[in-house]
């Protein structure tokens, strides 16, 4: 696995990726992993391909600080992650840090496909669906009476 897969190359050819570069790959026994950024839509992407024998993994990630008007507990952050992902099948967000009034959230989505089998009918959607996460999410807090504060 490297820059020579499908998932790579398509987003290599689509006009509106920009900034794609390899991170890491590593291969440990028969597991493959290639890991890459890429910006879309002034979002920092990160991809993850992991291969072995019986499948291949892809995932897409968006990572994002959000800084809160007040401190709020844990409980209640939860409540909303839960409730965010329960309205949004395709993307998961979860909290990656919590401290203060700093909240770190990971978005996030996986599917299992053949390298090959991947193509712009499925990664192209993807991206334009995870694209706006971050300002949903805000908006989302909002109406749960969370607020952020906007920079």
């Amino acid at each position: 696995m490297n820059t020579d897969s499908n998932l790579y190359k398509l987003l290599q050819k689509n006009e509106d990726v920009s900034n794609l570069h390899e991170i890491e790959e590593k291969t440990i026994e028969e597991i493959s992993y290639f890991d890459f950024g890429f910006d879309f839509a002034n979002m920092k992407f990160l991809g993850t391909q992991v291969t072995n024998p019986l499948f291949t993994l892809n995932k897409l990630t968006l990572v994002f600080v959000y800084n809160l008007k007040k401190e709020t507990t844990r409980a209640t952050i939860f409540d909303a992650l839960n409730d965010y992902n329960g309205e949004r099948p395709l993307t998961k967000a979860t909290l990656s840090n919590y401290k203060g009034k700093k909240i770190k959230i990971t978005f996030s989505s996986e599917f299992i496909s053949d390298d090959q089998a991947i193509n712009n009918r499925l990664i192209e959607p993807l991206i334009n669906i995870m694209a706006p996460c971050a300002i949903d999410f805000v908006n989302f807090l909002e109406r749960k009476k969370i607020a952020i504060i906007r920079n």
